[in-house]
């Protein structure tokens, strides 16, 4: 078997390499500090660049665009189809974002930031609702599905449930570290099948 080298001339000099995915057409999705990466490895063209405002600490790939969290806590997103124009979903805050969920139950967009605050940021897309889901400690990660809103905290050693409805504080919390020893090294939600 042989191992090639991709994209070095990409990532030479890079900090960190993050946030890989993949987008519905099979394209490799990245970032590289100031930059987000988008590669199809089968086709002969070029990888897509773009740049960013600040360096991008988390990434998601839904709906047809790269939404892009920045360590100065603004949210961009770029169109996968013409990605030649950024636009700002969020400005610059206080606190780099950890991470980025999106869900468009009943047709609606939203986007679930977590940057570090004790609560988490539901933003619906094209429109000027924000709304929060309030916890009583700082929380790196989030997650969103229909019937639930999911946070981890900073220490990564607790989980966090809420009912969409009741944003003002979780339902449920269990205490991995305690259950385990060990903190949370990573979460996703599944679909049911």
């Amino acid at each position: 078997m042989v191992h090639e080298l991709c994209l070095a001339n990409v990532t030479a000099g890079t900090r960190a390499v993050r946030n890989v995915q993949l987008d519905d057409a099979g394209r490799l999705w990245f970032s590289a500090d100031r930059r987000v990466v988008g590669w199809s490895p089968d086709e002969s063209a070029p990888p897509i660049l773009l740049p960013a405002p600040a360096v991008v600490t988390a990434l998601l790939v839904a709906d047809g665009r790269v939404h892009a969290g920045l360590d100065d806590g603004r949210v961009v997103r770029w169109e996968i189809a013409d990605p030649s124009q950024m636009e700002t979903l969020r400005g610059p805050a206080d606190h780099a974002v950890h991470s980025l969920c999106w869900t468009a139950g009943g047709g609606i967009p939203r986007l679930l930031v977590a940057d570090g605050r004790p609560q988490l940021d539901y933003q619906v897309l094209g429109d000027a609702y924000l709304g929060t889901y309030a916890c009583d400690q700082r929380l790196r990660w989030g997650l969103a599905a229909e019937d639930c809103i999911l946070g981890v905290n900073d220490r990564r050693d607790q989980l966090f449930l809420w009912q969409p409805d009741s944003p003002q504080q979780p339902a449920a919390c269990v205490s991995i570290g305690r259950l385990c020893g060990r903190s949370i090294q990573d979460i996703t939600l599944l679909p049911s099948p």
